[in-house]
């Protein structure tokens, strides 16, 4: 019996699971089994059955092997919409994922398709997707973001032999802010701040995320050390001299950095890469505050 043969016989009892069924490597984004009803090369990348060029922004597949966990989305493809399911195997020692995937066209009350055109559909889908992955209060990524592109980050540099930094921030004694000044204060700089990153950071390759509280993630790729520096110290120079005005108060804050970079072709777990500039900046808050620690690995 193929390994697709005996994952579909231990689903038989769910029958109305799925329509499609495939096996596939998250890390090249490889199909390695599938269902004889999916008229795809096996050889062919996972996005390609959604008429993609690129790796979904909302990959749940890279998820699935990094947390070991099962997670969803929904898609929209030729008029269809689709709910996928991806959940990690073990394979001759090698974790894939499978992805179930069902048409939900006729059965989910998230559209009613009759009503709406190409565009409204894939503009409500593509609404739902980025409200998941999107902070509310600063309008940049989530953490879930984090969670879901970090490893894509990670393999890819090292599949391209590229070198990418991270760096997390934390405002330095921002409880005084909230303290002083309230917690609608404290938002507004939040706010404000988030901007300030996004536009000392390439909006093409580099992305930017809220940690948690006040403290901020940043993934630089292709970017070594020497670039990590120059990034940092733009944003710590910035802040330095950036007067966050709220209702007639000047409000002055600065920032600790921790950055970790990985070298040429490294691969790293994203939770120790992110371990990693996390003691960083508990070295750099424990040393006074307001300055960069930095460090580089050069995992194989």
């Amino acid at each position: 019996m193929s390994i697709l043969s005996e994952i579909k016989d231990r689903l038989s009892i769910f029958k109305n699971l799925y329509d499609v069924i495939r096996v596939i490597n998250p890390v090249n984004k490889k199909v390695i089994y599938n269902d004889e009803n999916y008229n795809v090369d096996v050889t062919s990348t996972c996005y390609e059955f959604w008429n993609k060029n690129s790796t979904c922004e909302n990959c749940v597949c890279i998820r699935a092997l990094g947390e070991n966990d099962t997670f969803i989305k929904i898609e929209y493809k030729e008029k269809r919409v689709f709910l996928t399911i991806a959940s990690p195997v073990n394979i001759n020692d090698c974790t894939y994922v499978v992805e179930l995937i069902k048409d939900i066209t006729m059965k989910a009350f998230v559209v009613q398709s009759e009503h709406k055109n190409v565009e409204k559909i894939n503009d409500l889908i593509s609404r739902l997707n980025y409200a998941m992955i999107t902070d509310p209060l600063t309008g940049i990524y989530n953490r879930r973001f984090i969670d879901e592109q970090l490893y894509v980050d990670i393999n890819e540099n090292a599949v391209n032999k590229l070198p990418m930094c991270i760096i997390i921030l934390d405002i330095d004694y921002f409880k005084e802010v909230n303290d002083t000044y309230g917690h609608l204060a404290g938002d507004y700089v939040l706010k404000e701040f988030g901007k300030l990153i996004l536009e000392s950071i390439r909006k093409s390759t580099d992305w930017v995320s809220r940690y948690g509280g006040e403290e901020f993630l940043i993934v630089l790729n292709n970017t070594n050390k020497e670039g990590a520096m120059v990034v940092s110290n733009k944003i710590k120079t910035l802040l330095g001299n950036t007067e966050f005005m709220y209702e007639g108060n000047k409000i002055n804050i600065t920032a600790s950095f921790g950055v970790c970079c990985l070298k040429e072709g490294g691969i790293i777990n994203a939770k120790d890469f992110i371990k990693c500039a996390d003691e960083n900046l508990y070295k750099a808050k424990k040393t006074g505050r307001n300055k960069i620690v930095i460090s580089e690995i050069n995992e194989g």
